[in-house]
């Protein structure tokens, strides 16, 4: 296809295009300029101004603490340090991820067949005294299979008791609660 346009019209339509190019850049580059420094004039005038909060802390820093005040903090402090760096006493009740291991094991225990397999949902745990209680939720896809992991829950070291209502075997998804001691 042969271009029609002499040389002189073909510079005056690039320089054209190019002051345009030059404008529509300008103006997308002012605009992002204005938003930044929209984003930017709130957080200057909060630093300029003071927060309030900030203007206590510097006061409290500039009184000095009388020395009564000094020793019982630093008391209060040594306690907190002796508390945090004690040896942690022994626990007879498992730690939540010993109570989980727990639970996972049986789970392969009772596995069995991929088709007749147990998923857990959920695991809610708590402790109270010397008493620590899993809840779980899941699905069983045969009754079989949940009964393989109730007695392989029942036969773990460190389980007190399962309780599993009856309802477990009626519908899909089951609720037991697993009490470690």
């Amino acid at each position: 296809m042969i271009n029609l346009l002499s040389l002189e019209s073909k510079r005056e339509l690039l320089h054209a295009y190019r002051v345009r190019t030059a404008t529509y850049t300008l103006l997308f580059g002012g605009i992002l300029l204005l938003l930044a420094s929209g984003m930017a004039l709130p957080s200057y005038f909060a630093l300029g101004v003071g927060v309030p909060e900030e203007a206590e802390e510097k006061t409290a820093r500039t009184q000095a603490p009388s020395l009564g005040d000094a020793r019982a903090e630093l008391r209060g402090a040594q306690t907190l340090v002796r508390a945090l760096t004690a040896p942690p006493a022994a626990a007879a009740t498992p730690v939540p991820t010993q109570a989980l291991g727990t639970i996972l094991s049986a789970r392969a225990k009772s596995g069995g067949a991929q088709q007749q397999r147990v998923l857990l949902g959920a695991l809610h745990y708590g402790r109270q005294a010397e008493v620590v209680r899993v809840d779980i939720t899941g699905t069983a896809t045969t009754r079989e299979s949940l009964r393989g992991f109730i007695a392989a829950l029942e036969e773990s070291a460190g389980v007190h008791s399962v309780e599993s209502p009856v309802s477990n075997f009626l519908a899909d998804t089951f609720r037991i609660s697993v009490i470690f001691q």
